[in-house]
């Protein structure tokens, strides 16, 4: 070997030892949000769900037995990206429809733009679901340097193709919802290669890529926004095929191959980090946007009601917390959480930046790293009076009890308020007894004695007390929350319009 080669040899040897060696100024985030996925649909909560990859993580860290959420997507989302309860913005109504003009409100800084204040590289794989009917609504508008996925709620796993209504059936609004934007170079994904493969697969390579061509000495938040389980019911057979000898109902089957496909994916993100010597330096946070879909094979039980409902079921996560500054581990916590709190959690404490405007959420770092007590003890559900045609309520959790007043549920369709088991032989409604929704108006749960919410104490001469003061912090709520942002239809948004080439595009409102 002559003199230059060993030169060049050494240099490469000791830039791979440098970048080897080197560590993020500050703990790198990865932050994986499930779609629809029940309370008793992972394995920490259900041992015959196959979860191995997010088991070892839950294992590893802190299971969150009462971090809440919102009922459906988009209020979920906004409280995670923004700090805000959904109806301190607007955003308590539904959902963000793609063929309305309407997203999340261009005046609040996001999750991906606080953090890229601090230096962070901001990636967010799979569901957006925040409004994309303007340029400014779109990821890369919020602060995503790197963004693949889809702009709506939903698409179908093999053709990538939404309706108005979602992607349970064509509408009369239809059109492709896969996207690539990096650093504002916007990409519509499609064709050779992308049509009919599933989509998991798709997010799966995108995110490894990212994952490779990331230096591991920049600061990283990644958002995997997981399709699954969402409806529809599909996966590749070898996933359902491994629930074969132990769910004989189909539904369920693909269902639990949903979540197993998801864990995969879990899994294989780990991997990666770990091959890149990422892994040690990163804070790993899961939970589900809301409760499961118990009408599409998943299951809340043992707690009651449905995704979409105020009964525990639709608003309580399955979640943990683990890796980089999580000093005590290996436990279960029931401390009283909210998914706005993580907001100024992960800015603050993890990135060492500053919220200098008014928020919801609380900085909960102190007790999700050591353990002790939680400096939330209520929160706002939600105030949602606006449109009654599709419902009215308003709900609050403060201490040991929770209060709705009105329809318990994001619209009045919505009428699966009983206990549903995990079904092996199709969907199994409940054997208790329900009191008519359109009738009972309030409810009142002490839930520490009935965390399933059994009884209705809100007609009880012992608890009137509880009922008016908690209708009384209701009524503060109601003075400061936004009217709903749920705006009409515009058929500006078809796909089909040439402009719009058949995706769901923005540049129409």
């Amino acid at each position: 070997m002559n003199s230059k080669t060993s030169v060049c040899v050494l240099l490469v040897v000791a830039l791979i030892t440098v970048s080897s060696g080197q560590k993020p100024s500050k703990p790198h985030i990865v932050y994986m949000m499930a779609d629809d996925l029940g309370w008793n649909d992972v394995s920490w909560n259900n041992p015959d769900m196959l979860t191995p990859n997010l088991q070892r993580l839950a294992d590893e860290g802190v299971i969150l037995d009462n971090l809440y959420t919102m009922p459906v997507c988009s209020p979920s989302r906004t409280a995670l990206m923004t700090g805000m309860y959904p109806a301190s913005v607007g955003a308590q109504h539904r959902v963000f429809d793609g063929h309305r003009p309407s997203g999340l409100p261009v005046y609040l800084p996001t999750l991906h733009q606080k953090l890229k204040e601090q230096g962070y590289t901001t990636y967010h794989l799979g569901k957006w679901h925040l409004g994309f009917c303007n340029d400014s609504y779109i990821p890369n508008s919020r602060g995503v340097d790197y963004f693949y996925g889809f702009y709506k709620g939903g698409m179908t796993y093999y053709s990538h193709i939404s309706s108005e209504s979602g992607p349970y059936a064509r509408g009369d609004l239809n059109g492709f919802d896969l996207h690539e934007d990096i650093r504002g170079l916007r990409t519509n994904i499609g064709g050779p290669g992308v049509d009919g493969v599933y989509t998991t697969d798709l997010l799966r390579t995108k995110t490894l890529e990212y994952l490779d061509n990331h230096n591991p000495s920049d600061p990283m938040f990644l958002m995997l926004a997981f399709q699954q389980p969402h409806s529809p019911v599909e996966v590749p057979k070898k996933w359902a095929d491994m629930y074969e000898d132990t769910v004989p109902d189909l539904s369920r089957r693909n269902y639990s191959g949903q979540v197993t496909i998801m864990d995969d994916y879990a899994g294989s993100v780990i991997r990666k980090l770990e091959e890149k010597g990422m892994f040690e330096d990163t804070l790993i946070i899961f939970c589900s946007d809301n409760g499961g879909d118990v009408l599409k094979s998943a299951s809340n039980w043992p707690y009651r009601g449905d995704k979409g409902s105020y009964f525990e079921g639709g608003i309580k996560s399955a979640a943990f917390v683990a890796g980089k500054g999580i000093v005590k581990t290996h436990y279960r916590s029931n401390k009283m959480y909210h998914i706005a709190d993580m907001f100024p959690t992960l800015v603050e404490s993890v990135a060492g930046g500053s919220i200098n405007h008014e928020i919801d959420g609380i900085n909960i770092w102190e007790s999700l790293s050591t353990g002790s007590v939680s400096p939330r003890n209520k929160f706002l559900i939600t105030v949602d009076e606006d449109i009654p045609e599709d419902t009215t309520v308003a709900a609050i959790r403060s201490g040991p009890f929770k209060l709705i007043e009105g329809y318990p549920a994001f619209r009045k369709g919505l009428k699966t308020f009983g206990w549903y088991r995990a079904s092996v032989n199709g969907f199994e409604d409940t054997t208790s007894p329900i009191p008519d929704p359109l009738t009972t108006q309030k409810y009142l749960f002490h839930l520490p004695s009935d965390p399933y919410e059994e009884v209705n104490l809100a007609f009880n001469p012992r608890f009137k007390f509880v009922v008016t003061y908690l209708s009384n912090q209701l009524e503060e709520y109601r003075k400061h929350s936004k009217p709903a942002l749920w705006p009409e239809p515009d058929m500006n948004s078809d796909p089909q319009l040439a402009r719009n080439h058949g995706f769901w595009s923005p540049g129409w409102c």
